[in-house]
Order: structure tokens, then sequence, then C-alpha cells
């Protein structure tokens, strides 16, 4: 690839990127893109301006004498005394320079940015798609490496939500289980009570029973003797 010195002054600069092998990507691709334009960029001409530091000097000798003479009108409008018809008319008077003194400046200023201008925009130009690649919004990398990172991180947050709720699903299992077993014993237990109560109290009938029989065998034996 060949590359080429900017410098003031220059009407052309050859092209900075001129690639020896054709890349086949699809024509969707950013990184091809991004390559592009940026050729593209590199083949515009140069701004000729005429020596950047000259065009400086001029304008800080020029903004300085602008400066003298807005000042001047300034303290004669500060100075003013409106008393008199004549007074009112050289007051007039005064608006009218300080009107046409901005009025030079500005005009003076606006000559100078259109000499600038064309070296912003080559500079922004030469520049726009690095900054887009890297931080373009929605396509620059950053916003495509943190989309993904954040994409990353709702997931293993969704992954770790997913297993406290079947881990505290697990847990309510596991009591609800041993809360039904508790329970069951108790109602084993309490059914082995009752039957053992129960054996008891027909045990308990039972030999009252035999003893009445017997009492009534005795009793009619002794009547028969």
């Amino acid at each position: 690839m060949s590359t080429a010195t900017l410098r003031a002054g220059v009407g052309e600069v050859p092209a900075k990127f001129e690639p020896e092998t054709t890349i086949e990507a699809p024509p969707e691709a950013l990184a091809v893109i991004v390559y592009r334009d940026a050729y593209e960029a590199s083949k515009a001409p140069v701004p000729f301006i005429g020596g950047t530091y000259g065009v400086l000097a001029e304008v800080q000798r020029g903004a300085l004498v602008r400066s003298e003479e807005s000042a001047a009108v300034l303290a004669e409008a500060v100075a003013l005394v409106v008393e008199t018809p004549a007074d009112y008319v050289e007051a007039l008077a005064v608006v009218k320079r300080a009107k046409l003194a901005g009025k030079g400046a500005d005009e003076e200023r606006k000559s100078y940015i259109e000499i600038i201008n064309p070296v912003l925009k080559f500079v922004n130009d030469q520049y726009r798609y690095a900054i887009a690649a890297a931080t373009g919004k929605g396509t620059g990398a950053a916003d495509i490496a943190w989309s993904k990172a954040q994409a990353y991180e709702t997931e293993q947050k969704r992954i770790a939500d997913e297993a406290a709720k079947k881990a505290r699903e697990e847990q309510e299992r596991v009591e609800r289980k041993l809360r039904e077993e508790a329970e069951a014993k108790r109602r084993a237990e309490d059914e082995a009570r009752r039957r053992e109560e129960q054996a008891i109290t027909d045990a308990a009938a039972a030999a009252a029973a035999g003893d009445k029989a017997a009492q009534e065998i005795a009793e009619a034996e002794a009547k028969a003797a």
C-alpha cells in the first residue's frame, strides 16, 4: 500500500489506501463498508489554504484592527448625551458606524471561515469512518460489543433466576414431603394408640363378662345344691 504526507498548500494527495488484493466479503459487512468509505475519502483533494500559520497570523492582525474600531465606536456610544436635535443626529450616526463596524468584522470573519471550513471538512471526513467503526451508534464496535455483553449478562441472570426458582421449588417440595410424612406418622401413631386403647377396653369388658358369667354359674350351682 502507498502512503502520502498531507501538507498545507498541496492541491491533491495520492490515495492513502490502495489494496493490492480485492477483499471478498458481503457488501453489508461493516468492516468492508468502513474500508471502502475511508478509501474513497482518502482520495479527496487536500484544501489549499496558503499556509496555516500565515492565515492565522492574518486573522489575528485583522481581528485586532476590527476590535479597535468597535471599541472606539463603543466609547462614543457610552459617552453620548442626547439632549438636543444635534445630539440626536449624532446618536443615529453612532448607530450607523457601530452597525458598519460589526458588519465589517463579521464579513471578514466569514471570509476566513470560508477558507478554513474545507480544511475542517477534509479532516472530519478522513476520521469519520474510524470514529464510526469504533463508537458509531448502533453499528460501532463499542455498541456491538456492549450489546453482546448485555445480552450475555441478561442470559446469565435468566439462568441464575431459573436455577434459584428450581432450588426454591425443590426446597418447597422437600419441606412439603416432610410435612406429609410427619402428618402420616402422626395419624398412624394416633390410630395405633386408639386401637391399643380399644383392645384394652375390649379385654376389660371381656374379663368383666367372664367374671359375671362365672358368678352366675356359681350361683346357679349353689341353688341346685
